[in-house]
């Protein structure tokens, strides 16, 4: 059967813009790799080897629809680009080719996951959280509990936002897959921002669900956790409508009698008094 000789010439075309693509690359890479080596010969190796990639809208028109592909060929390259640079140099155009790739093609779920987790490491937190928001859209990446874990380990880790991290942890946990560490990640957070309810309830239901023994009892201590320290502070109300004030410490509540004895926290975590008003506070190991 003999091929149309429209679709001959059309197929001959793609087949000369696509080797004209690599003739223009490959010389761009080389003039600024052999620019670079002549003039500066103290250049950092990381940005003598940099991509040039195109604006990923110039890709798309004159991909002839094989975004796919492009995306493909795109990412191989930011692997050879990370993985053959110097670990003690900045990658300036990783976020670049991370967001090429994802923007080529949506649904390609390694990228997103490999940028959340090296971005921040790198310097570029705002690209990490840029790309995860942009993940966090597509609908066809809303069974990956990956973004939004990852997302969180940046608000906790990198951000030090406890809310943020939270919200985040508390919709991983919520995927099909995701850690069971997840709500216990989520509930650690509420409480650092005092959101104690939303964190007992995250325990709660890992206590009641979870497979894993340990985590299960896990979740049972940070319960515990969270009502002594409910416990605590409403013996702390009581000592100020008995004496006019709060505790200074937690052993004033003792000698008042109020509670007979401090038990130790289910956690292992210091506690003391806050003496203006009364709120438990753990003390930073």
């Amino acid at each position: 059967m003999k091929i149309p000789f429209i679709f001959a010439r059309i197929a001959n075309w793609l087949l000369v813009l696509i080797i004209l693509a690599g003739i223009i690359l490959s010389q761009l890479y080389y003039d600024n790799w052999k620019t670079a080596l002549g003039k500066n010969p103290d250049i950092p190796y990381n940005i003598m080897i940099e991509p040039h990639p195109l604006p990923s809208a110039v890709l798309k028109k004159t991909s002839f629809g094989l975004d796919n592909l492009i995306a493909d060929i795109m990412w191989l390259q930011t692997i050879q680009y990370y993985g053959g640079g110097l670990p003690n140099e900045r990658y300036r155009e990783l976020p670049i080719m991370i967001e090429t790739v994802t923007d080529l093609d949506k649904k390609f779920a390694y990228p997103y996951s490999f940028g959340l987790l090296m971005l921040p490491g790198e310097g570029f937190v705002k690209d990490a959280i840029k790309l995860g928001d942009k993940g966090l859209k597509i609908k066809e990446m809303r069974d990956n509990w990956e973004i939004p874990y990852y997302l969180a380990m940046i608000y906790r880790f990198n951000l030090h936002d406890n809310k943020m991290a939270a919200k985040y942890f508390e919709m991983a946990s919520k995927i099909d897959g995701a850690p069971e560490m997840a709500a216990i990640m989520a509930g650690i957070n509420y409480e650092k921002v005092n959101q104690r309810l939303l964190a007992y309830k995250l325990y709660e239901g890992i206590y009641q669900k979870a497979k894993n023994k340990q985590v299960r009892k896990r979740a049972k201590e940070y319960m515990d956790h969270i009502v002594l320290m409910e416990e605590l502070e409403t013996a702390a109300k009581i000592y100020k409508q008995k004496f006019g004030n709060f505790p200074q410490n937690l052993g004033d509540l003792e000698k008042a009698k109020i509670i007979d004895k401090i038990p130790p926290d289910p956690i292992g975590r210091g506690l003391a008094i806050n003496p203006t008003t009364g709120t438990i506070i753990e003390l930073q190991k």
